[in-house]
Parts: C-alpha cells; structure tokens; sequence
C-alpha cells in the first residue's frame, strides 16, 4: 500500500472521531481532526503526484474519502441546528450528478480530472464547515445564509463547469448543434 493511501485511510478512519466528537459537544478536538483529514487531502495528492505513487485504489478511495467526510459533517452540523438541509441537499445532488456522469464517461474509456473549479468548491465547503466549527454560536443568521449560499453557488458552479465536460464529451456535436439552433432562430 502505498504512503498516499495509507493517508486516505486514515482520513476515512477519522470520519467518526470527527463527526462523533462533533456531536458529543467537543467542538475544537472534532475541528483540530478535521483539519488534519483536510491536511492529508492535500498530501496524498501531493505524495501521489510528486513521487509517482497514483494508484487505481487512491483514484477510487481518495475521492470517496473526501466526499464521504464531508457529508458526514455537514449532516452531523445539519442534525445540531448550525447548517440549513438545502446545503446539504445541493452538496449530495452535485456528488451523485458527478457519480453518474463520471460512470457514463468511464464507460466510454474517457476521463474527466479534477478541475480548479472543483478543488475551489472544496475548499469553500471546508471553509464553511471551519467557519461553523469555530464561530457558529456567533454567527448572526444573516451572515451563516450568506456563507452556506457562497458555499452553495460555487458548489453549483462546480458542477455547470463538469456538465460542460460531460456534455461536451458524451456529445461532442452539442454545442455545435446548439449554435446553430441559436443562429437559425436570430437570423430570421
């Protein structure tokens, strides 16, 4: 087993101590084990990458690590009252989209990387999550809407920016066919 994913394990080993301490009311101990699956998102990829160490496990294991962490919490917040459902609702919705686009792809032997688009997407989901870990009980209800919709609309982005690849990859006369149909409809 390679260093990147023994990394992911572990990160998958921390989903309970996170999301139980969480709702055990240990928030900074459940916060300080968030960070560090967080910090060992970031090195497995670095490791894998750098040192030539991808493998097919990590490929799987790695992405399922991540969303399965941060669904966890996300629902464990959503339970104690500091996180709307509709964040919750739109972070799943974007994963299984992704889920089944990225099957269908597969399935044509094509392969969609992560984008910057996406790795921002998490980035702000963490820091949402972070921002609830830290100061949700002083967070006016205002400003937690404003994040967790932030937090929402670039999610959602994420996803428009993936469609786009899957579209343009399941059926690549799409666009064309779809400037057309604009063309021929404006020039009459």
């Amino acid at each position: 087993m390679t260093i990147p994913n023994i990394l992911t394990v572990f990160r998958l080993i921390l989903i309970t101590p996170v999301v139980m301490l969480y709702l055990h009311e240990y928030t900074m101990a459940s916060a300080m084990l968030f960070i560090l699956a967080c910090v060992t998102d970031i090195l497995d990829g670095f490791i894998a990458r750098e040192f030539n160490m991808i493998s097919n496990v990590g490929k799987v294991l790695d992405p399922l690590a991540d969303k399965l962490m941060t669904l966890s919490i996300l629902i464990a917040m959503e339970f104690k009252g500091m996180l709307s459902m509709w964040v919750i609702v739109i972070f799943l919705v974007k994963e299984l989209l992704m889920l089944f686009g990225g099957a269908i792809l597969y399935s044509r032997k094509i392969v969609v990387f992560s984008s910057w688009h996406g790795k921002v997407a998490t980035c702000v989901i963490w820091g949402l999550v972070l921002a609830l870990f830290f100061f949700g009980d002083v967070l006016s209800i205002q400003f937690r809407l404003f994040i967790e919709g932030f937090a929402c609309a670039i999610t959602i982005f994420a996803l428009l920016v993936y469609s786009t690849q899957f579209f343009k990859n399941v059926t690549p006369n799409f666009y064309s066919g779809v400037i057309h149909m604009f063309n021929k409809k404006y020039k009459k």
